[in-house]
């Protein structure tokens, strides 16, 4: 009989380390990481006007960013900004009456997520066009 309670008590310790493990695990959070969506801006000139848009299979990579036009400055080290994009729904426009040259678009980077997870739009920039 003294076997079967040293049986029974092994067996009660082993219910009750399963069970406070099963707590542990539970309360770890979940694996963090780092994510980097590709996404895309373009150019057009509609003549008077310059628009695009800012593509990503991710969705969250087409709102809230900023996008803006520069002009190619040779020799200076620096091209100069022309003009900060209007922004809606992935698309753009900028009044463009007023600029003439090379130009180009950049749009800026974006980061969100929360809980150890990272997610990353990075920066991009438009093909040069002729104005």
């Amino acid at each position: 009989m003294n076997g079967a309670r040293r049986r029974a008590g092994w067996r009660v310790s082993i219910v009750i380390a399963v069970a406070a493990s099963s707590v542990v695990l539970s309360a770890l959070p979940s694996a963090a990481h780092v994510k980097t969506f590709d996404n895309k801006v373009t150019i057009q000139n509609d003549g008077g006007s310059l628009s695009g848009s800012v593509t990503s299979p991710k969705a969250a990579c087409t709102r809230g960013r900023d996008v803006a036009v520069f002009r190619v400055t040779p020799g200076a080290g620096k091209d100069d900004r022309v003009g900060k994009a209007e922004f809606a729904g992935g698309e753009w426009t900028l009044d463009a009456s007023d600029i003439t040259g090379e130009v180009y678009a950049k749009v800026t980077s974006k980061t969100f997520g929360g809980y150890g997870h990272t997610h990353t739009c990075p920066a991009d920039r438009s093909r040069t066009i002729t104005l």
